[in-house]
Order: C-alpha cells, then structure tokens, then sequence
C-alpha cells in the first residue's frame, strides 16, 4: 500500500491529521488501519472461501454398471412392494377372480342336470260305510337332461363372460402399471428434490462464507455496510429456497410412502437411469397391444357376443330328458321317460329391442377403442418430445456449466485479489453458476420422468426392469461409485 493511501485511511473527511484527535479516536483509527491493511494485503485470508472449504462437489453421477444395478435394485422393491400394498390393486384382482368364475358356471350350463326328489307321508283313505284304511307312502324320483341344440345361445353366453373376465383380468394389469408409474414417478420428484436441497446447501454454504469475509471488510471499512446487507439479504433467500425445496421434499415423500409404505430407501443414485429414449417402434407396439386397448378389445368382443346369444335367443331349442320315478303306498309303482322337449318363442316384442341396443353398445365401444388408440399415440409422440427436449436441455446446460464454472473462479478472484470486481459481480455469478446447477437437476429429472412415463404408455415399466436386469450386473459388482467430473 502506498503513503497516499495510508494517509487517507489514518485521517478524518475533513483532513485533520489522527494526532490531533483524542486517544480513543486514535486508537480505534490506529485497529481499523491494521485491520484494513491486513485485507488488502492478504485477500485469501480475506476470502478464504474456495470449493472445498464451502463443499462444492457433484450431485449428479455418471451412469455405470454398479450405479445402475443399484438404482434398478431400488426400483424394483418399489414396483414389487406398490403391487404387494395397494388394497386398490388387490380388489381388482379378486373382481377378476370373480368374472373368471362366473365364466366358468356360464360354460358348465351345457352339462346335464341331475336332480333328486324324495318323499314320504302317512296316508289314509276313508269311505262310508267300510273302515278307515291307511298307509305309508314313500316316492323317489331321479330327473336328467341337458341342451342338444340352442342355436348357440350358451356358446355365446359363455364366450361373453370369458371376455368379460379377461377384461377384468387386463383392468388389474391397467391398474398395477399405474402404480407403478405413479411410484416412479414419486421416487424421481423425491430425488429430484433431495438434489436440489444438496446444490442450494453448497450456495448457502458459499454465501456465507461471503457474507463472513464482507462482514470482515465492514468491520474495517463501516463505509461499505451496504454489501453486507446484500449478502444478508441473499442468504436468507437461498435459506428461503432451500426450505422450500425440503418441503418439496417431504411432500414427494409422504406419496412415496403412501404407496410402498415404510422404510423408504435411499434414491440418490435413480439420477443414472432413465435417461435413454426407448425405441420408437417398441413404444408403439407396446401401446397397440397395451392393457388399456386390450381391455377395450375384450369388452367390444363380449358385447358382440351378448348380441348373437340375444338372437339365439328367438330361435328353436331342443333339451332331452330321462326320468324315473318308484312310489309304494297304497299302490307300488314304477315310472319313466325318456325323450325330448322343442322350445320355440313365437313373440317377444322386447327381444328385438334389446339387440338393437347390443349392437349400439358394441359399436360405441368400438369408437372408443378408436379413439383411445389415437390418444395414446399421440400422448406417446407428445411425451417423447417433451423427453427429447429436456435430454437437449440437459446437454446444452452441461455445455454451459463449465464456462459458468470458470466465470465464477474468475470473478472471485478479481474481487479479492485487484478489487475490480464488486461483491454484486460476484453474487451474480455464484447465482448464475448454482442456477444452472439447478437446471441441470431439473432438465435430467423432467427427461427421467418423460421417458419413464414412455415406457409405461408402451410395454410397461416391468418390461423396462426386465430388460435392464437381463443387461444388468448383481448390485455390488463393478467399478467404486465415483463421483462425475462435472460440478
């Protein structure tokens, strides 16, 4: 420091030399001095905030074997505990169960039917004039017979309710790949939020070693008050943030846990999955034959074929039966028959009603196949442009990551070391370097979630974790968890 600089910050505003002051003000001039000169003697000390001191390091890590192992291992017990929880998921499969065995009683309606009747009475018989005779009687009787020919009506009814129960069966299927997207979904919100409370944890930690080294400056220079009350003022934003951020958190966690329960497990190292584009033409397979259409497939073929049994229903029937009977009492007796019985409505004016308005349904239903078909392929383009643009947006933010990097380091150290940065500058660029850190989060969990969302609009999430595991190592095997280069 030269002797020009010394003598201003040894005198008053007004020029009047420190040895004409009293000893107080003397003394009090005489520490701010030193103190003063300390700092601009020696900025590290002065700002002895760099990366490892304030705990800069990575959030996001590069996917490998082992990392992805473990994410897929978490993943998995997720989608195998929502399946084992949800009550919802539960009571669709007993339905299910139920529409299966209905079809089972609807097809057994063209086995014989055997019935056995039995009695016994005292009986007596009284005539004037004679005495009063009385017996017991008893009667056994067997019934047999079965349809030979219905016109298909049974046939139809069966295969109605086979449909029936297969589009139960798939509205289960339906309903647990939305579980599991909704449980996937909550585990990368959690995630995403956890690693936003990490970046914003290393920015409060730099601006308040910021704010310790302005409040050292001040303490020198009253002069520059004003600085420290901006950093005051954007710590407590960043503290702000990062509360927001928790709580964020924690709500994406009360989800997660409504879904799977307790313990939840750890999600830092879902960031290395989910980051691929499926195949197009996998997709679309996936969402042709999906449950959702499948479904509506099975219910279109159920209504069709309560139709032709309604129209069966207007037909001739033929049912054989056989028949033997023995009573004994008054009189011993046996009887039987065999034979068949012709059944022929001749007028049932709501019948052609009720056919009209099957063959309505099932066309209403076909529209809505049609209809449901177009809408999941056009979610499915939309989702794979959405996943697209945030992979595109979480390159482009890596790309300027490393020149936000750089601006920050330099900033700093012209504010500490030749004083031609101003303590705004370097706010600014701490703010625009752990901005973009917080972009970086936000575009790899918005790809994450749009291409999870892909694979459960196509083969399902399942498919994906099978397919993974075939390619996958045991958790526990491949290279140490390093951590990405990037910061």
């Amino acid at each position: 420091m030269n002797p020009d600089m010394s003598r201003q910050i040894l005198s008053r505003g007004d020029g009047m030399p420190v040895g004409r002051r009293t000893p107080a003000i003397r003394q009090w001039a005489a520490t701010g001095a030193a103190a003063l000169l300390l700092i601009l003697s020696d900025p590290v000390q002065a700002l002895d905030c760099d990366d490892a001191r304030t705990g800069l390091s990575p959030v996001l890590y590069s996917p490998t074997e082992a990392r992805d192992a473990r994410a897929l291992a978490v993943v998995s017990d997720l989608l195998a505990r929502v399946r084992d929880r949800s009550r919802a998921l539960g009571g669709a499969r007993l339905l299910a169960d139920a529409e299966q065995a209905s079809a089972r009683a609807v097809a057994a309606g063209s086995l014989p039917r055997a019935n056995l009747s039995a009695g016994a009475a005292r009986a007596g018989l009284r005539v004037p004039g004679q005495p009063t005779v009385a017996e017991n009687e008893t009667s056994v009787a067997v019934d047999l017979g079965a349809p030979l020919y219905d016109g298909g009506r049974l046939a139809a009814l069966s295969e109605a309710q086979r449909q029936q129960a297969e589009a139960a069966r798939l509205d289960a299927r339906s309903l647990a790949r939305e579980l599991e997207r909704l449980t996937v979904a909550a585990a990368l919100e959690r995630s995403r939020y956890y690693k936003q409370d990490q970046v914003l944890t290393q920015h409060v930690a730099r601006m308040r070693c910021l704010a310790d080294a302005v409040r050292a400056t001040v303490a020198a220079d009253p002069g520059r008050a004003s600085e420290l009350v901006q950093a005051r003022k954007a710590l407590s934003q960043l503290e702000l943030a990062r509360t927001r951020a928790r709580a964020a958190k924690d709500d994406a966690e009360l989800r997660l846990r409504r879904l799977v329960g307790e313990p939840l497990p750890r999600l830092e190292g879902l960031t290395t999955i989910l980051r691929e584009l499926p195949p197009q033409a996998l997709m679309e397979n996936g969402v042709i034959d999906g449950a959702e259409l499948a479904q509506l497939r099975a219910r279109v073929r159920a209504e069709r074929a309560r139709t032709r049994a309604l129209r069966a229903e207007g037909g001739p029937r033929v049912d054989w039966q056989l028949r033997t009977a023995r009573t004994t009492g008054f009189e011993d007796e046996t009887e039987w028959r065999a034979g068949v019985q012709f059944h022929l409505p001749l007028f049932d004016g709501s019948r052609r009603h009720a056919v009209d308005a099957g063959v309505l349904r099932e066309q209403a239903l076909q529209w809505r196949l049609e209809d449901a078909m177009d809408e999941r392929l056009a979610d499915l383009d939309q989702t794979r442009a959405r996943a697209v643009a945030a992979l595109a947006r979480m390159d482009d933010v890596d790309g300027i990551l490393a020149d936000s990097d750089r601006l920050r380091r330099a900033t700093i150290e012209q504010w500490r070391a030749l004083g031609r940065r101003s303590l705004f500058d370097v706010m600014s660029a701490e703010q625009d370097h752990y901005g973009l850190r917080i972009a970086q989060v936000d575009a790899l969990h918005d790809a994450q979630r749009s291409v999870a969302r892909l694979w459960a609009i196509g083969p399902g999430l399942t498919a994906w974790l099978e397919g993974r595991d075939e390619a996958a190592p045991e958790p526990g095997e491949g290279p140490p968890p390093d951590k990405d280069s990037r910061p």
